[in-house]
């Protein structure tokens, strides 16, 4: 039961520490349920056996994975990593699944031919149909669709606008009027009359939106593809952003590629009203012991540790005998006009904070997409 505890109590920092503030997705929480079963049945199993964690060896791992009645066998290995990184364990291996990269971009002429069916058939409730046009088009995936609220649509007299970010975007006059009559109407899918919801997309509970997941399933249910979707959308866009933008972008690294994570932290003096919690009271307390000078240990400021982290690939140089010492025979200067072989510049991907702690900003930079 301590293990289950522990388990939980890590999967719940690295949630939190992911989301870095922001609303959970129902997709995040599910997957993070998932794993916990995965845990219960695997400990579960090791009881009826008079094992545990610590007596667990591969031979008994690897049965337990072979068996028609184990559920949630590839999430389990989340929670064989951790027991054997806490040193609960020992001597277990269960390697990770390995990411593929972005699903595969759909064909051209399907992706309009389902746009083209959402905007002209009325059989299709509005929402739904405005909800597929935003991952068709904008590349929105159902949990930030379903948190559209009616602040999001501005409408002017030159056009109408959905702001899916900071800057708001004009949509197409087909697609505004769906957002406008959705915005008008806001009937929640489990309610038939107008609710007073500020949700674009309410949902069964009055006064919460509808769950990204059951906003997922209604949109396979027109035979729209989630991932493949959103990925065609996204090079598209692609496609649409300016050539200087695009040539600062760094280019996603290859399963072969090491990359490397650097961290450097600096004190800045801070005002006392941004200073942190513990930080702000500590300088409330100190007290000066000399008028025109500091004694030992007192301070004139306050300050508060500002973290740099960038990512950066770091390719290998292969460099010939003489890039490094010049044959036998040849002068200096002939060698040092020779043909080398230069270092490729590598791509970074930097990002700086002062308001988080230096954990918190080195795993965001980290899992940064």
């Amino acid at each position: 039961m301590t293990v289950v505890r522990g388990v939980g109590r890590h999967l719940i920092r690295r949630l939190r520490r992911r989301s870095r503030g922001n609303d959970i997705t129902h997709t995040q929480l599910n997957v993070v349920r998932q794993h916990l079963r995965a845990a219960v049945y695997l400990l579960d199993w090791l009881t009826d056996q008079g094992l545990t964690m610590a007596s667990c060896r591969q031979s008994d791992l690897e049965r337990w994975m072979t068996r028609d009645e184990t559920q949630l066998r590839k999430e389990a290995g989340h929670f064989v990593r951790w027991t054997v990184a806490q040193r609960i364990a020992r001597d277990l291996s269960f390697p990770a699944v390995k990411w593929n990269g972005p699903s595969q971009a759909m064909d051209d002429d399907a992706r309009w031919a389902t746009a083209r069916r959402l905007l002209n058939d009325d059989t299709i409730r509005t929402e739904y149909r405005l909800a597929g046009l935003l991952l068709l088009l904008y590349a929105q995936w159902p949990a930030a669709i379903s948190r559209l609220t009616t602040a999001h649509i501005e409408k002017t007299d030159e056009a109408v606008r959905i702001r899916l970010g900071d800057v708001a975007v004009t949509l197409p006059s087909p697609v505004a009027e769906l957002a406008l009559e959705q915005s008008a109407a806001r009937r929640s899918h489990a309610v038939l009359a107008q609710t007073d919801s500020p949700w674009l997309f309410p949902g069964g509970q009055p006064g919460r939106p509808i769950s990204a997941w059951a906003m997922g399933e209604r949109l396979r249910k027109l035979g729209i593809r989630l991932a493949e979707t959103r990925s065609t959308a996204l090079f598209q866009l692609a496609t649409e952003l300016p050539s200087a933008i695009l040539a600062r972008t760094p280019a996603p690294a290859a399963s072969t590629t090491l990359l490397v994570l650097s961290v450097g932290g600096k004190g800045i003096v801070m005002r006392p009203g941004h200073l942190r919690e513990a930080t702000r009271k500590a300088a409330q307390r100190a007290t000066r012991t000399f008028r025109s000078r500091l004694s030992a240990g007192e301070k004139t400021c306050r300050k508060r540790m500002a973290t740099l982290a960038v990512v950066h690939d770091a390719d290998p140089a292969v460099r010939r005998p003489h890039d490094i010492i010049a044959p036998p025979g040849a002068s200096a200067a002939s060698a040092a006009t020779g043909t080398t072989t230069s270092r490729t510049r590598p791509s970074s991907s930097p990002t700086a904070s002062a308001d988080h702690r230096t954990s918190g900003t080195t795993a965001a930079q980290w899992h940064r997409p």
